[in-house]
């Protein structure tokens, strides 16, 4: 291309204003004379325009928006394919809804009414219809013997009755899972139980669902609902839908709710991994062959126990009527046998009763009884315990005089009136038997009496023997026992035992001396209070020591234990002279070990005198003392602090008692 053929374009296009140009625009007149510029003019005068023109449009505001508008939504679908888009907007949008709903959350509510109340409506109503299902079923076993022992089962397992309801008696079969795109009406593909249960056109049945799905929701439903379940002869089919695709499922049998929300979770599942193959779907299958595993995860099935697939017999209420039937006429059977072993129980009781005899007892709602009782009998009502019978019971009396042993001894008792020490008794032919001491006067009064107790046919007397309380009354006066002597009467032997002083021991064969009638004596239990006082008040002062420091010198509280064993002996003493104790005070020296034993044994000698000594110069005579030392000798390395002391021990003989029989 030559330089003029280019610039004769360039004049040429110079001649007609730019296609970007601003209308009416017209370009400056140059200098006549200005070769130069005439030149540059000719040569970029078109760019030169090209670049005012670009440089208002930039500087333009509202030709950069017209400019965005028209390039966005081609940058927001190229966008969109690479997901790039999607990430960056997911903050920011996230930020916008969380800003709008803190502003003005009405305004997102309100907006998404529409959206919200259908699927609120719709899950309640989903929710609603499986509970129905689950009541009905659970009503339905609640009272059988299956129905008892689910029961038994929901209680070990911690579960609901309904889910184990559920869990044994729902069975069911998905034959076939079909996908359905809904623009189009095309079978996306299908997952089906048997190769024999596939239908012959499954296109032409797709279209039909289509078809039936539209004219429902056209004619009967609103915008929002659609066809969700087609009963079949035995099959089921229910219809899912979402935005893209519609799931149908071909159900044989009675399967639980639950599996619906299994077909939803396998519908969104599709809608999420294949979103956009099902947006852009247009009848080719190859793009979406990856849905067969989902849609055979639809294939489930369930068996029944060959027990429960029998056909049920609804004889389950009879079985329940007759078993309340049969525990009813059984609890009343139960107490009807407990209130007939009450009756005779109460009969037997008033049948043997002493001094009862039973006429006539006729039991109803009123206890009927005609009795005859004797005097000396048992009140009948104190003998019948149960309340019950006691409420009921009427008794009719009439007065006998009973023959029974009990009675006629109650009544030999309530006429004698016997003294203490006499015993009566029955023997075989009614002889009355008594034995025992009576006073004379008593029995005298017994032998002349005509008149015998009812009842006894005889008297045996040959054991009562006459009672000699006055010889008793004689003995006590000549002997006057002390308060710790106790004497009774072995026939005319007189009988001693207890304890009491020795000089009223020592006297007491010459004061028995005197008394006629008493033809002996007995004092072998008797013992002297003298000598039971010594022992006591020889244990309390084997208990007294009198400790000391070192060698021979005493602790400082020596006097006042001394002081209390001169009291102890001074009681001895005196006990000593009412009684021929031969009393005797043995001190007993000890030593703690230390030395060689010709040394300790020396120590404890001169510790007794010591001792001793002090004893009589508090008034303790000398006869009594005795000094005696420890035989016992235990060597020791160490001193034993404790072991320095003396003691005191009391020696006495009791006396004989001599027997009171040498009087007589």
């Amino acid at each position: 291309m030559s330089r003029t053929s280019a610039i004769s374009r360039t004049s040429g296009s110079a001649a007609e204003p730019p296609i970007d140009a601003p209308a009416g625009r017209t370009e400056p007149a140059l200098p006549a004379g200005d070769a130069f510029e005439q030149v540059r003019h000719l040569l970029l005068g078109e760019e030169q325009q090209r670049l005012n023109a670009l440089q208002q449009r930039i500087d333009d505001p509202e030709h950069c928006v017209d400019h965005l508008a028209q390039a966005l939504p081609d940058a927001l679908r190229a966008s969109a394919v690479e997901q790039r888009l999607v990430s960056a907007l997911r903050e920011p949008v996230s930020q916008c809804i969380h800003d709008s709903v803190e502003r003005n959350p009405r305004q997102l509510a309100d907006a998404l009414f529409p959206v919200m109340g259908p699927a609120i409506r719709r899950a309640i109503g989903e929710t609603l219809r499986g509970l129905v299902q689950t009541i009905n079923q659970a009503v339905e076993h609640s009272l059988s013997l299956q129905g008892l022992r689910w029961r038994w089962e929901a209680w070990r397992s911690g579960s609901s009755f309904a889910e184990v309801v559920l869990k044994n008696t729902l069975i069911y079969r998905v034959d076939a899972a079909y996908l359905i795109h809904n623009h189009s009406g095309l079978l996306i593909d299908c997952a089906l139980a048997e190769p024999q249960s596939a239908l012959r056109d499954e296109d032409a049945v797709s279209a039909m669902l289509t078809a039936i799905q539209d004219f429902v929701q056209d004619s009967f439903s609103q915008a929002d609902e659609s066809l969700e379940t087609i009963e079949i002869g035995e099959r089921t089919l229910w219809v899912l839908r979402a935005p893209y695709a519609t799931l149908v499922c071909v159900i044989r049998g009675m399967p639980p709710h639950t599996l619906r929300i299994q077909f939803e979770q396998v519908l969104l599942d599709l809608h999420r991994s294949f979103h956009n193959q099902l947006a852009d779907f247009d009848g080719d299958k190859t793009s979406l062959a990856v849905v067969q595993p989902l849609l055979h995860d639809c294939l489930t099935l369930e068996y029944r126990d060959p027990e429960l697939s029998r056909p049920r017999t609804r004889w389950w209420p009879w079985l329940l009527l007759l078993a309340l039937l049969s525990i009813a006429l059984g609890w009343f059977w139960w107490q009807e046998q407990v209130w007939n072993q009450r009756l005779e129980a109460t009969r037997k009781t008033l049948q043997q009763a002493p001094g009862i005899v039973l006429l006539s007892w006729r039991p109803g709602r009123r206890i009927l009884v005609r009795l005859l009782v004797d005097p000396m009998a048992v009140d009948p009502l104190q003998l019948v315990t149960d309340p019950a019978i006691l409420s009921r019971l009427e008794i009719e009396r009439q007065t006998y005089i009973a023959a029974d042993p009990s009675i006629v001894l109650a009544r030999a008792r309530r006429q004698l009136a016997p003294p203490d020490g006499v015993t009566l008794g029955m023997q075989q032919g009614g002889i009355l038997h008594i034995a025992g001491r009576a006073p004379t006067d008593w029995i005298e009064r017994l032998r002349n009496s005509p008149l015998l107790p009812a009842g006894a046919q005889g008297l045996d007397l040959s054991a009562l023997m006459p009672d000699h309380s006055d010889l008793l009354s004689v003995v006590l006066a000549s002997i006057d026992p002390p308060a710790g002597v106790e004497a009774r009467l072995d026939g005319r032997r007189l009988i001693l035992s207890g304890s009491a002083p020795w000089r009223w021991i020592d006297a007491l064969s010459p004061r028995l001396v005197h008394v006629t009638g008493l033809n002996g004596c007995d004092n072998e239990a008797l013992t002297v209070a003298e000598i039971a006082q010594a022992r006591n008040l020889a244990n309390k002062l084997q208990r007294i020591e009198v400790r000391f420091a070192e060698a021979v010198t005493p602790l400082p509280e020596s006097a006042t234990v001394l002081q209390r064993a001169v009291e102890l002996i001074a009681a001895l003493l005196a006990l000593d002279q009412a009684a021929p104790l031969g009393l005797r005070i043995a001190v007993v020296g000890q030593s703690d070990g230390l030395g060689t034993r010709q040394w300790n044994h020396w120590l404890r000698q001169q510790r007794a005198d010591f001792v001793i000594r002090q004893l009589i110069e508090l008034g303790v005579p000398e006869r009594l003392l005795l000094a005696e030392p420890a035989r016992r000798f235990e060597p020791s390395t160490r001193a034993r602090p404790e072991q320095r002391r003396v003691w005191l021990r009391a020696v006495f003989e009791p006396p004989r008692i001599s027997s009171c029989n040498l009087a007589f």
